[in-house]
Protein backbone atom coordinates (compact mmCIF):
# COMPACT_ATOMS: atom_id res chain seq x y z
CA UNK A 1 0.00 0.00 0.00
CA UNK A 2 1.34 3.46 -0.54
CA UNK A 3 1.85 5.73 2.01
CA UNK A 4 -1.09 8.83 2.08
CA UNK A 5 1.04 12.28 2.13
CA UNK A 6 -0.86 15.21 3.49
CA UNK A 7 -1.92 17.44 0.99
CA UNK A 8 -2.69 20.62 3.48
CA UNK A 9 -5.88 23.00 3.41
CA UNK A 10 -7.15 23.19 0.28
CA UNK A 11 -7.90 27.16 0.45
CA UNK A 12 -4.17 27.24 0.59
CA UNK A 13 -2.96 25.19 -2.34
CA UNK A 14 -6.13 27.08 -4.63
CA UNK A 15 -4.90 30.53 -3.60
CA UNK A 16 -1.13 29.30 -4.62
CA UNK A 17 -2.39 27.73 -8.06
CA UNK A 18 -3.98 31.71 -8.60
CA UNK A 19 -0.57 33.46 -7.49
CA UNK A 20 1.49 30.84 -9.91
CA UNK A 21 -1.21 31.92 -12.22
CA UNK A 22 -0.82 35.75 -11.78
CA UNK A 23 2.77 35.45 -12.00
CA UNK A 24 3.31 36.21 -8.03
CA UNK A 25 4.93 32.57 -7.93
CA UNK A 26 7.67 31.71 -10.65
CA UNK A 27 6.70 28.08 -9.43
CA UNK A 28 4.64 25.85 -7.16
CA UNK A 29 5.81 24.84 -3.83
CA UNK A 30 5.18 20.99 -4.08
CA UNK A 31 6.36 19.16 -1.11
CA UNK A 32 7.70 16.41 -3.20
CA UNK A 33 9.76 14.99 -0.54
CA UNK A 34 12.25 12.58 -2.43
CA UNK A 35 9.39 11.31 -4.64
CA UNK A 36 10.51 12.20 -8.69
CA UNK A 37 7.96 10.43 -10.25
CA UNK A 38 6.87 13.05 -12.37
CA UNK A 39 10.38 13.41 -13.83
CA UNK A 40 9.06 10.42 -15.58
CA UNK A 41 6.72 12.18 -17.60
CA UNK A 42 5.84 10.96 -21.18
CA UNK A 43 6.15 14.52 -22.77
CA UNK A 44 7.34 18.10 -21.27
CA UNK A 45 6.89 20.14 -23.93
CA UNK A 46 9.46 23.40 -23.94
CA UNK A 47 7.95 27.32 -25.38
CA UNK A 48 11.14 29.36 -25.65
CA UNK A 49 9.09 32.48 -25.93
CA UNK A 50 7.82 31.29 -22.29
CA UNK A 51 11.62 30.40 -20.62
CA UNK A 52 14.22 32.94 -19.57
CA UNK A 53 17.03 32.71 -21.95
CA UNK A 54 19.55 31.69 -18.97
CA UNK A 55 17.23 28.91 -18.32
CA UNK A 56 16.98 27.69 -21.67
CA UNK A 57 20.77 27.21 -21.97
CA UNK A 58 20.90 24.57 -19.41
CA UNK A 59 17.97 22.35 -20.81
CA UNK A 60 18.81 19.45 -23.47
CA UNK A 61 16.19 19.38 -25.78
CA UNK A 62 14.90 18.09 -28.84
CA UNK A 63 12.51 18.65 -31.55
CA UNK A 64 9.39 16.41 -31.74
CA UNK A 65 7.73 15.68 -35.30
CA UNK A 66 5.00 18.42 -34.74
CA UNK A 67 8.09 20.85 -34.37
CA UNK A 68 7.70 21.89 -31.04
CA UNK A 69 10.31 21.26 -28.79
CA UNK A 70 10.41 18.61 -25.23
CA UNK A 71 13.13 17.92 -23.48
CA UNK A 72 15.00 14.57 -23.79
CA UNK A 73 14.44 11.27 -22.37
CA UNK A 74 16.77 8.66 -21.27
CA UNK A 75 15.83 4.96 -22.09
CA UNK A 76 14.59 4.43 -18.97
CA UNK A 77 11.39 6.73 -19.35
CA UNK A 78 13.32 9.43 -17.03
CA UNK A 79 14.50 13.38 -18.00
CA UNK A 80 17.58 13.49 -18.66
CA UNK A 81 18.02 15.79 -16.45
CA UNK A 82 17.00 13.25 -12.95
CA UNK A 83 20.39 12.65 -11.44
CA UNK A 84 20.70 10.07 -7.86
CA UNK A 85 19.08 12.80 -5.49
CA UNK A 86 16.85 14.64 -8.01
CA UNK A 87 16.84 17.27 -10.36
CA UNK A 88 19.71 18.38 -11.68
CA UNK A 89 18.61 21.55 -13.22
CA UNK A 90 16.04 22.29 -10.70
CA UNK A 91 16.41 26.40 -10.68
CA UNK A 92 16.27 25.81 -14.65
CA UNK A 93 13.54 23.95 -15.03
CA UNK A 94 10.62 24.94 -17.76
CA UNK A 95 7.52 26.06 -17.38
CA UNK A 96 5.53 22.82 -17.64
CA UNK A 97 7.73 21.41 -14.50
CA UNK A 98 7.34 24.56 -12.36
CA UNK A 99 3.61 24.45 -12.75
CA UNK A 100 2.97 21.12 -12.24
CA UNK A 101 1.55 19.87 -8.87
CA UNK A 102 0.34 16.02 -8.61
CA UNK A 103 -2.06 17.75 -5.31
CA UNK A 104 -4.18 18.59 -7.76
CA UNK A 105 -4.58 15.41 -9.14
CA UNK A 106 -5.87 14.13 -5.72
CA UNK A 107 -8.37 17.10 -5.64
CA UNK A 108 -10.32 15.67 -8.56
CA UNK A 109 -10.31 12.34 -7.03
CA UNK A 110 -7.20 10.82 -9.52
CA UNK A 111 -3.68 9.59 -9.32
CA UNK A 112 -1.43 10.69 -12.38
CA UNK A 113 0.42 8.00 -14.29
CA UNK A 114 4.10 8.45 -16.04
CA UNK A 115 6.15 6.15 -17.86
CA UNK A 116 8.30 3.16 -16.37
CA UNK A 117 5.03 2.59 -14.44
CA UNK A 118 5.34 5.44 -12.03
CA UNK A 119 2.48 7.01 -10.45
CA UNK A 120 1.76 10.09 -8.61
CA UNK A 121 1.86 9.47 -4.53
CA UNK A 122 -1.48 9.53 -2.85
CA UNK A 123 -3.01 12.96 -1.12
CA UNK A 124 -5.42 13.71 1.39
CA UNK A 125 -6.42 17.14 2.09
CA UNK A 126 -7.48 18.32 5.12
CA UNK A 127 -9.31 20.99 5.13
CA UNK A 128 -9.41 23.45 8.09
CA UNK A 129 -12.57 25.88 7.01
CA UNK A 130 -16.21 24.91 6.35
CA UNK A 131 -15.46 26.94 2.80
CA UNK A 132 -12.38 24.91 2.67
CA UNK A 133 -14.40 21.79 2.44
CA UNK A 134 -17.13 22.63 0.30
CA UNK A 135 -14.05 23.83 -2.11
CA UNK A 136 -13.17 20.36 -1.88
CA UNK A 137 -16.20 19.23 -2.65
CA UNK A 138 -16.51 21.46 -5.55
CA UNK A 139 -13.14 20.28 -7.11
CA UNK A 140 -14.48 16.58 -6.61
CA UNK A 141 -17.74 17.16 -8.21
CA UNK A 142 -15.96 19.73 -11.07
CA UNK A 143 -13.92 16.43 -11.73
CA UNK A 144 -16.69 14.01 -11.71
CA UNK A 145 -18.57 16.09 -14.54
CA UNK A 146 -15.04 17.07 -16.48
CA UNK A 147 -14.99 13.57 -17.05
CA UNK A 148 -18.30 12.74 -18.15
CA UNK A 149 -18.25 15.75 -20.26
CA UNK A 150 -14.86 14.35 -22.15
CA UNK A 151 -16.33 11.25 -22.34
CA UNK A 152 -19.74 12.37 -24.29
CA UNK A 153 -16.85 13.99 -26.72
CA UNK A 154 -15.23 10.38 -27.10
CA UNK A 155 -11.94 11.72 -25.41
CA UNK A 156 -9.64 9.75 -23.04
CA UNK A 157 -8.40 12.77 -20.74
CA UNK A 158 -4.88 12.89 -18.52
CA UNK A 159 -5.31 13.68 -14.80
CA UNK A 160 -3.89 16.77 -15.85
CA UNK A 161 -6.45 17.11 -19.01
CA UNK A 162 -9.60 16.47 -16.19
CA UNK A 163 -7.85 18.86 -13.05
CA UNK A 164 -7.43 22.01 -15.50
CA UNK A 165 -11.19 21.28 -16.53
CA UNK A 166 -12.25 21.18 -12.96
CA UNK A 167 -10.37 24.80 -12.08
CA UNK A 168 -12.22 26.54 -14.68
CA UNK A 169 -15.39 24.99 -13.39
CA UNK A 170 -14.53 24.39 -9.39
CA UNK A 171 -15.51 28.31 -8.59
CA UNK A 172 -19.19 27.65 -10.41
CA UNK A 173 -19.61 24.54 -8.21
CA UNK A 174 -18.57 25.88 -4.91
CA UNK A 175 -21.33 28.69 -5.73
CA UNK A 176 -23.71 26.07 -6.25
CA UNK A 177 -22.75 24.18 -3.22
CA UNK A 178 -23.15 27.05 -1.18
CA UNK A 179 -26.08 28.18 -2.78
CA UNK A 180 -28.48 25.00 -2.30
CA UNK A 181 -26.96 23.59 0.81
CA UNK A 182 -28.87 24.81 4.41
CA UNK A 183 -26.74 26.28 6.91
CA UNK A 184 -27.98 23.27 9.06
CA UNK A 185 -27.02 20.74 6.37
CA UNK A 186 -23.74 22.30 5.81
CA UNK A 187 -23.17 22.38 9.47
CA UNK A 188 -23.54 18.70 8.93
CA UNK A 189 -21.12 18.45 6.35
CA UNK A 190 -18.56 20.13 8.58
CA UNK A 191 -16.62 17.00 9.48
CA UNK A 192 -17.69 14.79 6.01
CA UNK A 193 -15.40 13.88 3.16
CA UNK A 194 -16.89 14.06 -0.50
CA UNK A 195 -17.85 10.70 -1.03
CA UNK A 196 -20.03 10.64 2.16
CA UNK A 197 -22.31 13.34 0.29
CA UNK A 198 -25.45 11.94 -0.34
CA UNK A 199 -26.02 11.17 -4.12
CA UNK A 200 -28.73 13.51 -4.36
CA UNK A 201 -26.60 16.27 -2.84
CA UNK A 202 -23.87 15.36 -5.82
CA UNK A 203 -27.00 15.19 -8.40
CA UNK A 204 -28.06 18.52 -7.84
CA UNK A 205 -24.71 20.36 -7.36
CA UNK A 206 -23.87 18.02 -10.73
CA UNK A 207 -26.94 19.53 -12.86
CA UNK A 208 -26.62 22.89 -12.00
CA UNK A 209 -22.98 22.79 -12.96
CA UNK A 210 -23.83 21.18 -16.44
CA UNK A 211 -26.14 24.17 -16.95
CA UNK A 212 -23.60 26.31 -16.37
CA UNK A 213 -21.61 24.28 -18.70
CA UNK A 214 -24.15 24.33 -21.60
CA UNK A 215 -24.39 20.38 -20.94
CA UNK A 216 -28.12 18.95 -21.40
CA UNK A 217 -29.10 19.31 -17.63
CA UNK A 218 -32.55 16.72 -18.70
CA UNK A 219 -30.53 14.17 -19.09
CA UNK A 220 -32.07 11.10 -17.02
CA UNK A 221 -29.81 9.32 -14.91
CA UNK A 222 -28.35 5.80 -15.22
CA UNK A 223 -29.89 3.41 -12.34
Amino acid sequence: MSVIRNAGDPEDFVRELHEHAEGKLRAMRTPCAGCSACCYSKVVAVRPDEERPEDLAHLDMQPAADGTLRLRKRDDGACVHLGETGCTVYDHRPRGCRAYDCRGMALVGLIDSFDAGRRSPSWTFRPTTERGRLLQHAFYLAGLTSRARFKLYGHSPTAAEVFAAAALAAPMMLDTLEARLSPARRAEMRDLDPARMTPEDYHQAMLALMRTADLDAARPRQP
